[in-house]
């Protein structure tokens, strides 16, 4: 039965501390993958790193990044067609945009969006949280309504020097331990909906998302031809060497980027074919709520025998069916598919007083829920019992799928 995602308390006391820094109200957030050395813009970094090549750290404090944010203005306005016009900041806006190098920082009003920068990328590095009283900074509301820039509640910060002097901001910092950014990433997707297709909704997201994820995406491209190579083998044995290193490159994916519904989709398929349909099932479940409109469309790998769907119901429906009965619990260890489904005693469940007529009740459930025939054979805890110590102690029982019998009508 897929378990239900459990987090660390650890990420309550995190979004607990943001809340209590910002209670006053009227704060921005950003959310960064890695600590920087400063909160500064693109801009800055680049003439940061151009300067101090050239061996002229000593000159970075007196060059006017304002001047080179009008330049930049200016040579863009060279490619507008005639008669267009656009101030300053609708082209930074526009170019901040495409990705391309401005003075302006990204913050959010929401500290949730802000949660996801800085858990979205560098999976093996502490991310932050800055919290922003809005007054301190100079803002720039974006121009122009993108979908991106409403998706993720935007404002721009335009500092004079290309960065945010601490002193002068009086932000505060969040620590966000690299061991926790997966965990909170599925948090956020379970408890407010934030996933990677909702942060970066258009065609130029989607290119971001791409170098953000870089080792992701390599992973399931990895996965990806594992499994196809599989596909045109005949040796069993190779065949299933081949999955389990797919199955192992999906997790590497899911690892850096727990919010890839096609790594969780192809490797359920991979699960159904080794008859673990638990994990199968699982793994389904996750593709589901990360993007139940396109989490088996066209572009995640299809199983073109119909087997996985053969695999997937009757399990699916037992384990609700066992829902039920917080004693009893689907036992795929000694399952074999669909063919025999068995049914134990939870460990620590054993003194739980029994009812021979349950074991019935499930039987007539899944023959409902699937439209097939199942045989029940109870069995023992162990020894030779009587028959009335076996109704009352048993530890599990087995459901057979068989032909459903034949029914003779009279002429």
């Amino acid at each position: 039965m897929p378990q239900q995602d459990t987090f660390p308390n650890e990420i309550f006391d995190i979004i607990q501390n943001i809340a209590n820094l910002s209670i006053e109200g009227n704060f921005l957030f950003r959310g960064e993958p890695k600590h920087h050395s400063k909160i500064s813009s693109t801009l800055y970094r680049e003439c940061e790193r151009i300067i101090q090549d050239a061996g002229l750290e000593t000159e970075l404090s007196d060059f006017n990044i304002e001047n080179i944010e009008s330049e930049i203005s200016n040579q863009v306005r060279a490619f507008m067609t005639t008669g267009e016009h656009a101030s300053d900041l609708s082209i930074l806006t526009q170019l901040q945009h495409y990705e391309s190098q401005t003075n302006l920082i990204d913050f959010t009003t929401d500290f949730n969006i802000a949660l996801f920068f800085a858990c979205d990328g560098q999976p093996s590095e502490n991310g932050r949280i800055i919290v922003q009283k809005r007054d301190l900074v100079r803002i720039e509301q974006p121009s122009g309504i993108a979908h991106r820039i409403l998706a993720q509640k935007s404002v721009f910060v335009r500092p004079k020097r290309g960065y945010i002097d601490p002193k002068e901001a009086n932000y505060k910092v969040v620590c966000i331990p690299a061991k926790l950014k997966k965990d909170i990433i599925k948090y956020l997707r379970n408890t407010n909906g934030i996933t990677t297709e909702k942060i970066y909704n258009d065609i130029h997201g989607y290119i971001r998302n791409q170098e953000v994820h870089k080792s992701a995406y390599n992973e399931f491209y990895i996965a990806f031809a594992y499994q196809n190579k599989a596909e045109n083998m005949e040796n069993p044995k190779e065949k299933h060497e081949l999955w389990d290193k797919a199955i192992e490159h999906y997790g590497k994916a899911i690892d850096d980027n727990p919010n890839m519904y096609p790594a969780y989709a192809n490797r359920s398929t991979l699960y159904s074919k080794k008859k673990e349909i638990s994990k199968a099932i699982e793994d389904r479940t996750k593709a589901l709520e990360i993007n139940p409109d396109h989490a088996f469309g066209p572009y995640t790998y299809r199983d073109s025998t119909g087997e996985w769907e053969e695999n997937w119901e009757p399990v699916s429906e037992l384990n609700r069916i066992l829902e039920s009965y917080d004693y009893l619990e689907y036992d795929e260890s000694n399952s074999d598919g669909i063919v025999k489904l068995r049914v134990k005693v939870k460990d620590d469940c054993l003194d739980v007083e029994r009812d021979i007529h349950v074991m019935n009740h499930i039987k007539n459930e899944l023959e409902l829920a699937t439209d097939r025939f199942y045989v029940p054979i109870l069995n023992p805890g162990s020894g030779s019992p009587s028959l009335e110590e076996k109704f009352k102690k048993w530890r599990y029982f087995t459901l057979h799928e068989k032909e459903p019998p034949r029914r003779f009508e009279s002429d």
